[in-house]
């Protein structure tokens, strides 16, 4: 990434204020899966604070095992730059599922 430190504060501010403003919950993870950003909706969804979610593998949201073909064509659509859309079933804090519609979306920096 280019540009100075001010630049990329700025840019992390609006990301953040962006997040709140979005009416989904949303979930922002890393390559392996860590959870590295969440917005209040999320909080709300999954019975859970920033800071119980940040951090952790984002499979914990999950209701029971994701079957082998949803998996191979989720990594196949994000690692060729598209969105996955389809039915998920995850759990909140206590346990308790819940159907939520998921859209799966590969985000690009600068260097890919």
């Amino acid at each position: 990434m280019t540009g100075g430190g001010s630049e990329i504060a700025g840019r992390l501010a609006f990301d953040g204020a962006l997040l709140e403003a979005i009416q989904a919950a949303v979930v922002v993870t890393d390559l392996d899966g860590v959870i590295t950003a969440a917005n209040g909706r999320a909080e709300y969804f999954y019975g859970r604070t920033r800071e119980q979610l940040i951090g952790h593998d984002s499979t914990m949201l999950r209701a029971g095992p994701l079957p082998g073909e949803v998996a191979v064509e989720i990594g196949a659509a994000v690692l060729a730059g598209r969105s996955w859309e389809g039915e998920f079933t995850v759990r909140d804090a206590d346990g308790n599922p819940f159907a939520i519609h998921l859209v799966d979306t590969p985000a690009f920096d600068a260097e890919g």
